[in-house]
Parts: structure tokens; C-alpha cells; sequence
């Protein structure tokens, strides 16, 4: 008995998927190949989500962003208030500094 594979499959059985078509960037999920985090389906192949973001549909939103980073308007990642990114994660300012774009500041006497 022939049993149609699922998209993105590229062998299955009767239980499911036992090996994706792009096996670098896919993986099984249950009974069916989805792209690994960070990346979604475009077409045929796995796409990179935006820059900080770790779950998305599509190149233009961002439905989970990676670890300390939070989702701002326009559904794209940046580092929340108080803090600076510091290449792929954010550096958050202690109490006293303030952040710049790319160190924490002390702050003067009124701050």
C-alpha cells in the first residue's frame, strides 16, 4: 500500500513524516516537517525570520522574539527601555546608568 507523504516530506509512512525534504532546515514536529525556529516556509524552502526574532509566519512580523528582547510596534524586536543590544543580545543598565546605543552611562545628579 502507497501512502502520500505530507509538503515538505520526504519519506513517511502510515504514522507520518521520517525525514524532511531540507533536513538542515526542517524538522519532524509531530507527524510533519515545519522550518526550525528562527526561520519560516517561503515557497519551497526555509527562510530568516528578522533580526531578533525567533518565531514568525513571514519576513514582515514577528509572532516571538528571541530570549531578552521585546516585541515593539510594527511586530520587530528591539531591546526594551533601559537597556542597549550588545550584538545578538541586550545589556540592561543598572540603577544610576542610563543606556546609550551602545554602553550604559552614568547618570549626573538629577537622573
Amino acid at each position: 500500500m502507497c501512502v502520500e507523504c505530507g509538503d515538505y516530506c520526504k519519506t513517511c509512512n502510515e504514522t507520518g513524516c521520517l525525514e524532511c525534504d531540507n533536513a538542515g532546515d526542517m524538522i519532524i514536529a509531530e507527524d510533519h516537517c515545519e522550518c526550525i525556529d528562527g526561520m519560516y516556509i517561503d515557497g519551497q524552502n526555509c527562510t530568516y525570520c528578522g533580526e531578533n526574532c525567533e518565531v514568525c509566519q513571514n519576513s514582515t512580523s514577528c509572532d516571538q522574539c528571541a530570549d531578552e528582547y521585546m516585541e515593539t510596534s510594527g511586530n520587530s524586536c528591539s531591546c526594551p527601555s533601559g537597556s542597549y543590544q550588545n550584538g545578538t543580545s541586550c545589556e540592561i543598565c543598572d540603577l544610576g546608568y542610563y543606556a546609550t546605543n551602545s554602553s550604559c552611562e552614568q547618570c549626573g545628579h538629577f537622573c
